[in-house]
């Protein structure tokens, strides 16, 4: 029997571990677990050539919700979004911002990924990408879980993600991505409740944003009425239903 130590792939592992505790440390990952901290070099190795942080934190010029250009801390249309429904729309949103988008000589490939994982223009699903993405999504949570609490004042109550009109249940893609929050190595924390949304009357209405895209079924109310809800999606715009999806927790 080969012996761990001299095992190439043990031998890896343990190059990609040291290679990720060097880098926690230095950005201050203390508390991270050696399998979350595997975990991310894994999909570093994985991903990293073509996905990275697009926009980091207070990047200038861009808008703080929809990744806009901004001169200010929010574009127009997401200011005026805001000041028509006021405490319905999210009071923090995590923006994850990997891809990179269309390039002079063609789609990026974080763009293709984006595209690919749930099927474009009739092609079928990737589910390398869509894995991609899980892993990506996952590694951050974990990573990031305990400063994101900390930032947000309590620990998300429900689960959900946009749906849309053609894949309203859990058969949508996003669902995986939402799935992919959960934790992964904290084997006592108790199961998050989830629940789905449903499109409303107005979610024939395209490009604008509307208060009844989605209702939340009288069952789940009490998942969401006085709760911290973790609501997610894959891309974020200035008339997405990202934003009905809100609304929609927020009428009650």
């Amino acid at each position: 029997m080969t012996r761990p130590s001299d095992d190439p792939l043990f031998q890896r592992l343990n190059e990609i571990l040291a290679r990720e505790v060097g880098h926690a440390s230095r950005e201050n990952l203390h508390a991270t677990s050696p399998d979350a901290l595997l975990l991310r070099g894994i999909v570093r190795d994985r991903v990293g050539g073509f996905f990275s942080n697009a926009y980091p934190p207070n990047a200038p010029g861009v808008c703080g919700v929809c990744r806009g250009p901004s001169d200010s801390g929010l574009c127009g249309p997401c200011e005026g979004t805001r000041r028509g429904f006021g405490d319905l729309l999210a009071d923090r949103t995590i923006l994850l911002t990997y891809a990179i988008g269309n390039m002079p000589g063609g789609r990026h490939q974080s763009a293709h990924h984006m595209l690919t994982y749930k099927g474009y223009r009739g092609t079928p699903p990737v589910h390398e990408c869509s894995e991609d993405l899980q892993l990506m999504i996952s590694v951050m949570v974990d990573m990031h879980r305990t400063c994101l609490q900390s930032w947000l004042g309590h620990p998300w109550d429900a689960l959900t993600f946009v749906p849309s009109k053609e894949r309203p249940d859990a058969t949508h893609p996003v669902a995986a991505l939402a799935n992919a929050t959960l934790p992964k190595f904290n084997f006592a924390a108790a199961p998050t409740p989830k629940f789905l949304m449903r499109p409303g009357p107005g979610s024939d209405i395209k490009r604008k944003m509307t208060a009844d895209r989605f209702e939340v079924d009288v069952q789940w109310r009490e998942r969401v009425d006085g709760k911290h809800v973790l609501i997610v999606d894959d891309t974020r715009n200035r008339d997405h239903p990202m934003y009905s999806a809100m609304v929609a927790l927020g009428l009650g």
